[in-house]
């Protein structure tokens, strides 16, 4: 399985960098990439521990979204109301957001496999394999970009591209693996006495974004409150940022004998 993981992780780092971006990445940065590309591999061939997990969770989620709302700012012609996180991939500092969304990805499987071992003893389960297929589809939004034209598009009805439909497409598929997890993860804890004050916190924060996960795309198809709808996509990314910083620092203060 990790075999295959690093096979598809792989192909990824290949594809999202074009060969005028690669090379300047690799003269510049090529160093710091491939030296946290080297520590990443050799964490999960060591299996990460809950509290591993928990600080590389805590730590992730923070970089993510403080990264977000710096980019925000400060990448050209980019409105942070109005325009969705995935439109920064396509702006002048895109490469960032791509590393961002490479953070985040490694951020959700580490967790997921950290959390399966906290709640089953063993990496894989469950849990850990739909943290997977939500990492897998975060990268996927890294090779299938959004297209720059849905920034401007009212009404997301048509779309004018194969990238543009699949970028799409992922985000619908996540937003569907994010309420099974939900459901998954929340009779989990229901089991553990020692995490009962985390199940009432992820029933409220994850009924808070898939409810208004439903509504911002209830919106974006029919255009309604489209100078808005960056805001609302960034609110309900805020909301699942605060559950995996929370189960992060729940995983953190386990103790020993949970590894």
């Amino acid at each position: 399985m990790r075999r295959f993981l690093f096979f598809i992780l792989k192909i990824g780092q290949d594809r999202i960098f074009s060969p005028r971006i690669r090379a300047d990445y690799t003269q510049e940065m090529g160093c710091c990439h491939w030296r946290f590309w080297y520590h990443i591999q050799v964490k999960l061939s060591l299996k990460p521990t809950p509290q591993f997990a928990g600080k590389f969770t805590m730590i992730g989620t923070v970089w993510f979204w403080l990264s977000l709302v710096i980019l925000g700012l400060i990448q050209p012609g980019y409105q942070p109301a109005r325009d969705t996180i995935s439109i920064l991939v396509v702006g002048k500092y895109g490469w960032i957001q791509q590393l961002n969304f490479w953070v985040l990805a490694m951020t959700v499987l580490i967790f997921g496999l950290g959390l399966s071992r906290a709640f089953y003893g063993r990496r894989w389960s469950s849990v850990s394999s739909l943290f997977g297929i939500l990492s897998f589809g975060i990268i996927d939004l890294i090779i299938f970009p959004a297209d720059p034209r849905d920034a401007t598009q009212t009404a997301l009805r048509a779309f004018h591209s194969i990238q543009g439909l699949m970028h799409i497409s992922t985000v619908a598929l996540m937003g569907l693996i994010m309420i099974g997890l939900a459901v998954v993860v929340y009779r989990q804890l229901a089991k553990k006495p020692d995490w009962h004050q985390l199940q009432k916190v992820t029933f409220w924060l994850m009924s808070f974004g898939i409810i208004f996960g439903i509504f911002w795309m209830y919106c974006r198809y029919n255009g309604i409150f489209f100078l808005w709808k960056g805001l609302i996509q960034k609110i309900i990314v805020t909301d699942v940022l605060i559950w995996l910083w929370l189960m992060g620092r729940k995983l953190a203060s386990l103790p020993e004998k949970n590894s």
